[in-house]
């Protein structure tokens, strides 16, 4: 009983210490981006905020959607909700 209360403690050490990096991680990612100006992207997804009622009601205004970026050769199918930068 002592070794696995002893065990549970150091797995939880270890967890709060990679939750801690990877939170601090993210962190600086978002910040370093909105200085750079250019927008988060992790594992070629974006986060982004639905501004205005025009998705609903697939996506009510407010809510955070990740976006999958494409290299513009992607094969798009009826239904496929998509975003496009203007410009």
């Amino acid at each position: 009983m002592k070794l696995l209360r002893k065990t549970l403690q150091i797995v939880n050490k270890i967890l709060t210490v990679l939750l801690f990096v990877v939170f601090c991680t993210v962190i600086l990612i978002v910040v370093s981006n909105r200085f750079s100006g250019g927008e988060f992207q992790l594992f070629h997804y974006q986060l982004k905020t639905v501004l205005s009622g025009s998705m609903e009601p697939e996506f009510k205004t407010g809510s955070v959607i990740a976006i999958e970026t494409t290299d513009g050769n992607k094969q798009f199918h009826k239904g496929d909700v998509i975003t496009f930068k203007k410009g």
